[in-house]
């Protein structure tokens, strides 16, 4: 935590003051539920800017949250902190979900070249018809 502290210290006085108010005016509401994705809210028991029961929110707000995973005495800066467990469950959720979309995908391409298949030899047997009418 003292490496998340000194980042954040080495910030002006000035910009931390500006970003905490704009964050104190910030609304996630509308825009969190309308992520209709599937997620995984990460989040550090020691987090004393965005404490714990934020994330329990996060969680319950967005319509497709898989998973709240509590990173032990972490704080705020769990990429930082704890980059092992949180790139864990970054390549969980992208190997369960852009696999299953890349297979979604692929099968839309077949598809959608065995209908222009079909169409295309549908309108030649027409030409067909019509030059021989």
């Amino acid at each position: 935590m003292d490496q998340c502290s000194r980042i954040v210290h080495a910030c002006p006085r000035a910009a931390r003051v500006a970003w905490s108010r704009v964050l104190g005016e910030l609304d996630l509401d509308e825009g969190v539920r309308a992520l209709d994705v599937p997620t995984v809210v990460v989040a550090g028991t020691a987090d004393r800017l965005t404490p714990l029961v934020h994330a329990k929110r996060l969680a319950l707000d967005l319509p497709q949250c898989l998973e709240l995973v509590e990173l032990a005495g972490m704080g705020h800066m769990t990429p930082v902190e704890a980059p092992e467990a949180v790139t864990a469950k970054l390549r969980e959720l992208a190997a369960a979900y852009l696999t299953a979309a890349r297979a979604a995908d692929g099968a839309d391409t077949t598809q959608r070249t065995e209908t222009a298949q079909r169409t295309e030899t549908a309108q030649t047997a027409q030409t067909t018809k019509e030059k021989a009418a």
